[in-house]
């Protein structure tokens, strides 16, 4: 890579390949000639990939200045421009974060990589945000290899770096000070957001269309989403999203001041012990000491505030602020406050039991008991009568559903509820087939196994894939990207169009079955949604 020029190139300046921060494109330093097939031009400069079949693909392009220690905790800048061609065939490194009992990564890692395809016309552009937040979470986990979804859909695929943990989301008084915007924390949202501005202004070099452009998330990156949806700032960067078992029910606040549902006490009351756990506490510049600490001392910080905190979610998460993330995302969705969205939700149908398994229950007493220390009377109950033991195989299994309901499925439901009765297209799914051989062979639909049908990855965990599987990876794909392509045609998952998704509404609460065969049903958790939300907000 050719050295960084440390002026600030604005999109105005760049755009059309005119002047690199002032000047003409005679005299600006910027590479005038034509680019060869594996190159491409963008506002930053000239940035090199290569070929490999039928894509063209660039890996470890930066979307945004490097991350120091002295810019920590702020909001990422514009990506600087470069002088040379820049030399984008290895990924970059995954932003840091916990593995096993130390850290992996690093501080500086705002990257994207981009499969984008060898001839010239408008694709539409999917943005995958990766779930996540240790063992290498990342936009360059091999799980989630963009060319097959690329050369399959035909779309050019995205997949972005953000940070993670206590850099991504430490909300403090003294962080609040010092931000002319009076807000601290979500550092990971702006993350995601300035990816997506750097896909509007740069994304037609790859012959992505940036009027097209769909975000797909899993896990937390579709709890990222939510918080995306309810962001002014992503306003129009984006026109459809697909959340993969992304839940939004965890959502936390800022402060108490903040007037808003939550499960989770406000950041304010629980990162000041980072101070305490860092040795910053009592500094008389507590930022500076923050940032004067190696990042993985930080990050081992942040792990040890995990333990100790009552609260069983990670302390460092988006939360809403009322700046960046302004509600919850069934009223920003309500409200379009980022516009008119399409939105594709699902859930897998036993997403949540590995958070649930630990728990012992034999007995339907052992159940009734659960429910007792859990929930007070007479919302015990209650729930009981919604999810009695009678109704399904076991009394765990009926603990496990109201959990995969509450956590879940049911935010999926509402999710999609949400966006049609704001006159968006809605689409809803639920995953029920296992696999039948392999390390997972009969545990059913677990959280994650969409994503092994949607990038292929079966080896991973050893599944010898069938053609119902393979039926599953095709559709998924297919539906996916029609959306991406048209919002306003309802998808087909065929090639044929003979099998279409139907639009979620709430009368008949229309949904995609992906299983043996995939179709799709009506009645969406046996209607139970509608039930629950009046005994437990989402």
């Amino acid at each position: 890579m050719g050295p960084i020029n440390l002026r600030y190139c604005t999109v105005f300046l760049c755009a059309g390949l005119v002047a690199a921060c002032g000047g003409s494109s005679g005299d600006s330093g910027q590479p005038s000639a034509q680019p060869a097939e594996n190159e491409v031009l963008v506002a930053q400069g000239r940035i090199s990939g290569s070929i490999e079949g039928e894509l063209r693909v660039f890996r470890g392009v930066r979307y945004a200045a490097p991350l120091i220690p002295q810019n920590r905790f702020t909001a990422p800048g514009p990506p600087l421009s470069i002088e040379e061609t820049y030399i984008a065939d290895s990924f970059g490194p995954p932003c840091i974060q916990p593995r096993g009992d130390g850290v992996t990564g690093s501080e500086d890692c705002l990257f994207a990589n981009i499969w984008a395809h060898r001839d010239l016309a408008s694709r539409p552009v999917i943005v995958y945000l990766h779930g996540g937040r240790r063992n290498g979470s990342a936009g360059s986990m091999p799980s989630i290899d963009g060319a097959a979804i690329a050369s399959s859909t035909g779309a050019v695929f995205v997949s972005v770096n953000r940070r993670l943990g206590v850099l991504g989301y430490l909300a403090l008084e003294e962080l609040i000070a010092e931000n002319p915007r009076r807000t601290a924390g979500n550092y990971g949202v702006l993350d995601s957001i300035q990816a997506l501005r750097w896909v509007q202004d740069s994304i037609a070099a790859f012959n992505g269309d940036p009027q097209r452009v769909m975000l797909v998330g899993h896990s937390f990156g579709g709890r990222m989403i939510c918080s995306l949806l309810a962001a002014p700032e992503a306003a129009g960067l984006f026109h459809a999203v697909a959340l993969l078992s992304g839940t939004c029910t965890d959502r936390s606040i800022l402060s108490s001041q903040i007037d808003a549902y939550t499960n989770n006490p406000p950041l304010l009351d629980e990162h000041p012990l980072l101070l305490d756990a860092t040795g910053c506490a009592g500094d008389v510049d507590v930022l500076q000491c923050l940032r004067n600490l190696p990042a993985a001392e930080l990050i081992v910080a942040g792990e040890y505030l995990e333990t100790v905190l009552p609260n069983e979610n990670y302390p460092f998460r988006p939360a809403i602020d009322g700046v960046v993330v302004q509600s919850d995302p069934y009223t920003a969705l309500g409200n379009k406050l980022v516009g008119d969205v399409a939105v594709i939700a699902g859930t897998s149908e036993k997403d949540v039991e590995y958070l649930l398994a630990k728990q012992e229950i034999v007995t339907d007493e052992d159940y009734r008991n659960l429910l007792r220390q859990i929930f007070p009377p007479p919302l015990d109950a209650q729930l009981y009568a919604l999810y009695p033991t009678a109704d399904f195989e076991s009394p765990k299994d009926a603990y496990v559903m109201l959990g995969s309901d509450y956590l879940e499925h049911c935010v999926a439901e509402e999710l999609t509820r949400s966006a049609r009765g704001a006159g968006m297209p809605a689409y809803l799914y639920l995953v029920t087939r296992g696999f039948d051989n392999g390390t997972r062979a009969g545990l059913g639909a677990l959280h994650a196994i969409v994503t092994i049908y949607l990038f292929e990855n079966f080896a991973a965990w050893h599944y010898m894939p069938d053609a119902a599987a393979l039926a599953i990876t095709s559709t998924l794909r297919t539906g996916l990207a029609n959306v991406a392509r048209d919002v306003q045609v309802a998808p087909a998952l065929t090639a044929d169009g003979g099998l279409i998704w139907p639009a979620y509404d709430a009368t008949t609460k229309a949904y995609i079955n992906f299983d043996e065969p995939v179709e799709p049903l009506i009645n969406h958790s046996n209607g139970r949604c509608e039930e629950l939300r009046q005994l437990l907000p989402l």
